[in-house]
């Protein structure tokens, strides 16, 4: 049970390599709404990196700019 969370981010890492990048981000987005709202940071890095593989650089550096937001509070 503990390896889930690393299982699901290479399962969610390997979509987004095959081009599968809405299914990774759905996938993101769950666990995203598992997380602490004000201070998880963790998922919201695989939302970057997924939307980075996607070329999605603006909405990337959006989500990056949110994870700094967090971790300075």
């Amino acid at each position: 049970k503990n390896l889930r969370p690393v299982v699901m981010e290479r399962m969610i890492q390997a979509m987004a390599r095959q081009g599968k990048i809405d299914d990774a981000l759905k996938l993101t987005d769950n666990l995203i709404a598992l997380e602490k709202k004000d201070t998880g940071w963790w998922s919201l890095q695989l939302k970057a990196w997924v939307l980075r593989e996607g070329a999605r650089l603006d909405e990337s550096a959006k989500v990056y700019e949110t994870i700094v937001e967090r971790l300075e509070k």
